[in-house]
Order: structure tokens, then C-alpha cells, then sequence
């Protein structure tokens, strides 16, 4: 007896989804992951390079004082939202933008400096008698050696094969964000 097969269904008895569930879980637990490394990829870099690699809005208060220079971490820095204070009588105050400035320096740090005219205020004797919200990050996009190492830190938490790659992904990445990290001096 001979069989002969006359006509094949183009579809496939298991899905493609259905077979990286068997190793990932769901398309949407798959997105999910990959998001979730990412996140960490991009927050290994940051502490690596000491940048901010996405917008974010950060308020900084010190204690009972008023500075003249305040230096403003997590470069770059893009824009000084607000300078508040608590005066002498315990009343909020905000400081007008014609007062202070934001530099920048050729290497990204950031810092608040006000007026030499400026007349600075008593402040109330509290934890959070001054403060500054502003805004660090890069508005047009990440360096391209920043994202690059951000991919290939995803790659190396996502890696299953083996540690090797694992570990050339993790050298490759940290000499990536040498190029951008903060110089560290002694």
C-alpha cells in the first residue's frame, strides 16, 4: 500500500506563541519581563555612569540654610522648575527665576547659583526649610553608547545560555558607559 499526501494545512498544530510560553510564559508576561530588564538595565547604567538617562523630576531639600551654589546631581540637568524656602515666620516662599541660575559645565554637572544682589532670607528652623525641584535627563534621546549598553545589559539578565555570554555582555556594556560616566576624582 502506498499513502500519498494529496494537500498540507498551512497552519501548524502549536503556535509560535504557544511554544515560547513553554519557555517565557505568555506574549504579555514576555513583554513584561523584557520591560522589567530594561528597567534594570537602564538603572545599572544610571549607577554607573552617574547620569540620568530619562526625564525625571527631582526636588532636593536641605536643611535650614540657604546656599549661594547648590550643586544638582544626576547630570544633565535641563531645566530648574522651582526654588522654594520657609521663611523666618514659618510661611512658604518661592523664589523668583530672575535670582538664581542653572549652570552647566562642559562636563555635564549642574549647579543653582544665585544672584550676587540676591538678598538671602532668614529661614524657619525646620527639615525642609529649602528646596529645589528640577529636571535631569536627555530630552533628545540618550547618548547612542548609553542605549547600546542598555541593550546588551538586557541581553546579559536575559541571558539563559551561559554565564560566558553573560559576562562578555556585562564587559561590553560597563566599557560602553565608561565613555559617559562622571569623572570620579580622588
Amino acid at each position: 500500500m502506498i499513502e500519498q499526501v494529496v494537500s498540507v494545512s498551512g497552519n501548524e498544530p502549536v503556535t509560535i506563541d504557544a511554544a515560547l510560553r513553554l519557555q517565557f510564559g505568555a506574549a504579555s508576561d514576555k513583554d513584561t519581563l523584557i520591560g522589567n530588564l530594561i528597567s534594570e538595565a537602564r538603572d545599572y547604567a544610571e549607577r554607573c555612569t552617574q547620569r540620568t538617562l530619562r526625564d525625571l523630576v527631582t526636588r532636593k531639600i536641605l536643611l535650614c540654610y540657604f546656599p549661594s551654589r547648590i550643586e544638582l546631581p544626576w547630570p544633565p540637568a535641563l531645566a530648574i522648575s522651582s526654588v522654594q524656602y520657609y521663611d523666618a515666620d514659618g510661611n512658604s516662599q518661592t523664589v523668583s527665576s530672575g535670582d538664581y541660575r542653572l549652570t552647566v559645565s562642559t562636563n555635564g554637572k549642574a549647579s543653582l547659583e544665585f544672584d550676587v544682589d540676591y538678598s538671602y532670607p532668614s529661614l524657619d528652623v525646620r527639615q525642609d526649610a529649602f528646596s529645589i525641584t528640577y529636571t535631569t535627563g536627555y530630552s533628545s534621546g540618550v547618548p547612542e553608547c548609553a542605549a547600546s549598553a542598555i541593550k546588551l545589559l538586557t541581553l546579559a539578565f536575559y541571558a539563559q545560555d551561559s554565564e560566558v555570554s553573560q559576562k562578555l555582555y556585562m564587559e561590553r556594556a560597563d566599557a560602553l558607559l565608561s565613555t559617559v560616566a562622571m569623572p570620579v576624582y580622588a
